[in-house]
């Protein structure tokens, strides 16, 4: 029997945390070790929290954003967002020596920082800033990468941006919330922190301290949900290489309390720790001789300074509910925090006061002085602190520890960031400090990296078992059937009724494959496709025959993010509808289609299906034939593609017509199986080819009403008191198209496998200079997206 794999985790902050579920849902059978050089008391890195005098003391001022993506997913996982309060979705700027209300989505209107000659400069900057929002949809959000080179300030003021704007207190929170004042910010940092914000623009605020809300639901899922183990004392300070010199054999490890020193062995680890602390490990010859070890000893980071004052009376202005930015340094970020939980502690000085900033120039500055100031500024915005210190308690924390430092997010130095995977195949790191989507060092960025550096693990817990045999492999197509036929297949003539409509989140998420998951922007949407398939075509029927059917679609708007931080999004069909068996001759069954057999009646103001299923409330599975969804729409004459997407929005169609079909394939067990004997389930990436439009038409006042079925519960798609599925606006477009290759995506490891499901030369084919996938871009543009989809990340790798 083969013995399980063993994996050390070094590191116990979140990215250890995420990395050891990750890796549990993947690898059941494996040993999983976290290796932590803290106590079991203060185990969490930086989210970490202890007690001192009867106060809980953190490491800082701490939130949630609403746009991390990464880390929330796993923050509800582990049962520990219900110790979340949401804020409100707008901030306080000091500017002027006052407290002014910044509401993202009004802001221009309504916020009141900016003098009237800065706010004509502001105007005559927006175009520019939509402009850059254009860019990011047709290229991709890594675009913003290209501007690592400039400091976040000087490439504003570069591209049209007033330089008074650029040195207000409002502007500087983005250097502060980096911690990287008075330092120069990368300007990639700046932009990508800044479209998230606006995408998003709420917190969620931790009720008790971070031990409590945060770190303990992760440890007690981790040990056991997870089955994983903790070793608390445990510092590396030096890998051992095997002998071949490619892989780590052992780590040397040192008990911090006792002076003990030890080996641990395992067959892959991840290092999972702040930069100050992974350059103290002794690394050998591999840091000596490699740029990926090289580049990280460049990089510097920052000390950050915080602050928690508790009050006997709340000192707090009347209806102060959020946090403040833009204060003087360095306590230049504050929040009530008594004011934003919705639990409140029963101690004695229940009223508490937390900011935060960056250190600085103020390393020699006493704490106390430093103090006096920040309560002065606040004195001088309505706060009423006591002048009887008796009725407070002040802790200042400069938090100058390797594992408490951040890092110096500077121009170009994002090259220096290391990716997940290291050149040693059996070692990956993780944590905010490395290459992420988000290059802003925060929870989620280690969140995304702890999920990566799992996966990249669990890719070479496969590369070693190799030799018994392949973890996957491609089947064969089922071609003893004339229906069904190998790729490529044509389809000369679709008519198609796209519209993008509201739907339940939660309903849709448990149907996507791991590998996926619902684009920013598109987590309560729903693709609804209604379509005419004329003159369909197999390339290898020897009959050449000519089908004709009618399919319904029902299908998520997607992302997959690959073990090398490669984005990519997509269209991932729920279920499809179709009238006929002849669908199987298009491709439908080798592609992986969710296919179902319905009766589709159909004209040009509405469609309807129907289906023998079992009613909610039959509990003895009688069959009846049920109408699970009836769908109007009423239609206008457009002039045609050209008039509806010209300009900039031609553009945009050619951005998005890339984008691939992701359909669930799973493997037969006699063909491929998994380390534990079952079945392998894959994800076919299937872009569509030789597209091209023939005609647009608007359509407008769609409505589908849904029908409980218990065959069909496509009624759980419905969003909460709904209903029916509207949009205002849909489009009709006839197009020709074909699909040939499918590339695979292993769920497992989230890896692109190299072999594909390969389309022959087919006897005749249908070529066009345009790219695949109008029907969607058609319905994403006429069904007016929300500007989160716009500045979501992506970058274009097709297959």
């Amino acid at each position: 029997m083969k013995k399980p794999a063993k994996i050390v985790i070094v590191g116990g902050g979140i990215a250890s945390f995420v990395a050891g579920i990750e890796l549990r849902d993947r690898l059941p059978d494996a040993e999983i070790e976290i290796l932590t050089a803290e106590s079991d008391e203060l185990i969490g890195g930086q989210l970490a929290s202890w007690s001192e005098n009867g106060f809980p003391i953190e490491h800082g001022l701490h939130a949630l954003f609403g746009f991390y993506t990464s880390a929330l997913p796993y923050v509800h996982r582990v049962g520990a967002f219900k110790n979340l309060t949401r804020s409100k979705d707008f901030l306080l700027v000091h500017e002027h020596g006052k407290l002014l209300r910044f509401n993202p989505r009004t802001w221009f209107a309504t916020y009141r920082g900016f003098t009237p000659r800065q706010r004509l400069a502001m105007a005559r900057f927006l175009p520019k800033v939509a402009e850059m929002v254009a860019r990011v949809n047709l290229q991709g959000f890594d675009i913003l990468d290209n501007y690592d080179q400039f400091d976040f300030r000087a490439f504003c003021v570069a591209n049209g941006l007033d330089k008074d704007i650029t040195q207000s207190n409002f502007f500087r929170q983005f250097y502060d919330g980096a911690f990287n004042e008075p330092h120069e910010l990368s300007a990639t940092v700046g932009l990508k922190s800044l479209f998230r914000i606006f995408s998003k623009p709420w917190m969620y605020y931790f009720n008790t301290p971070t031990r409590e809300a945060i770190v303990d639901p992760f440890k007690r899922y981790f040990e056991s949900e997870c089955k994983g183990v903790i070793r608390y004392n445990r510092k590396v300070t030096r890998l051992n290489m095997h002998p071949n010199g490619k892989s780590v054999s052992s780590l040397e490890i040192l008990n911090p309390k006792t002076g003990e020193v030890s080996l641990q062995k395992g067959d892959a680890f991840i290092i999972a720790v702040g930069l100050e602390q992974f350059k103290d490990i002794d690394l050998g010859e591999a840091a000596r001789s490699h740029e990926y070890f090289q580049n990280i000893h460049r990089l510097e980071t920052v000390s950050s300074i915080s602050l928690q004052a508790w009050f006997k009376n709340d000192p707090f202005p009347k209806d102060l509910q959020t946090i403040i930015v833009g204060l003087p340094e360095p306590f230049s970020i504050a929040c009530p925090m008594s004011r934003v939980r919705s639990v409140q502690p029963p101690a004695m000085f229940s009223h508490e006061l937390a900011a935060v900033g960056p250190e600085a120039g103020f390393e020699n500055v006493n704490d106390k002085d430093l103090v006096q100031r920040f309560f002065k500024t606040l004195t001088d915005c309505g706060f009423t602190f006591p002048t009887d210190e008796s009725e407070m308690y002040v802790h200042v924390r400069r938090n100058r520890d390797p594992f408490h430092r951040y890092l110096l997010t500077r121009p170009n130095e994002l090259h220096l960031r290391p990716r997940t995977q290291s050149p040693i195949e059996n070692l990956a790191l993780a944590g905010a400090w490395i290459r992420n989507s988000l290059p802003l060092p925060c929870v989620d960025s280690a969140s995304e990296s702890g999920r990566a550096a799992a996966l990249a693990t669990v890719k070479n817990i496969r590369e070693l078992g190799k030799k018994s045999g392949p973890t996957f492999a491609v089947s064969q197509y089922p071609i003893g059937n004339p229906l069904v036929l190998p790729p490529p297949f044509t389809y000369e003539k679709c008519i198609a009724r796209v519209f993008l409509v509201n739907s339940r989140t939660e309903a849709i998420a448990p149907h996507l494959p791991s590998c996926l998951k619902l684009a920013p922007g598109f987590e309560s949407k729903l693709l609804l496709v209604f379509a005419d398939q004329l003159g369909v075509r197999g390339g290898h029927d020897q009959i050449q025959a000519v089908y004709n059917y009618y399919e319904v679609m029902f299908a998520a708007v997607v992302e997959e993010v690959d073990a090398k931080g490669n984005v990519r999004f997509g269209v991932f069909p729920l279920v499809l509808y179709v009238d006929d068996d002849v669908a199987v001759a298009a491709g439908r069954e080798v592609f992986g289609f969710p296919k179902r057999m319905a009766e589709i009646s159909h004209d040009n103001g509405g469609c309807t299906i129907a289906r023998s299923g079992v009613a909610p409330d039959d509990n003895k599975g009688a069959l009846s034939r049920i109408e699970i969804a009836k769908a109007s729409w009423t239609s206008r004459k457009a002039a045609g593609a050209k008039t509806l997407f010209g300009g900039a929005a031609n553009m945009t169609l050619e951005s998005l017509l890339t984008l691939p079909f992701y359909l669930n394939h799973r493997v037969p067990a006699h063909v491929s199986q998994s380390a534990s004997g079952t079945a392998l389930a894959r994800v076919l990436r299937l872009p569509v080819s030789d597209f091209k439009l023939h005609s647009v038409a608007m359509l407008e006042n769609a409505v589908c009403t849904l029908a409980p079925s218990q065959t069909d519960p496509i009624v759980d798609f419905l969003p909460a008191g709904a209903a029916a599925l509207t949009a205002r606006f849909g489009v009709e477009v006839t197009f020709q198209f074909a699909m040939k290759d499918a590339t695979v995506v292993d769920t497992e490891t989230h890896g692109t496998v190299v072999r594909r499901l390969k389309a022959q030369k087919p006897h005749k084919m249908r070529r066009s200079a345009h790219g695949p996938m109008a029907l969607f871009a058609l319905g994403m543009r006429v069904s007016r997206l929300p500007l989160s989809m716009l500045t979501s990340r992506k970058k274009r790798k097709d297959s």
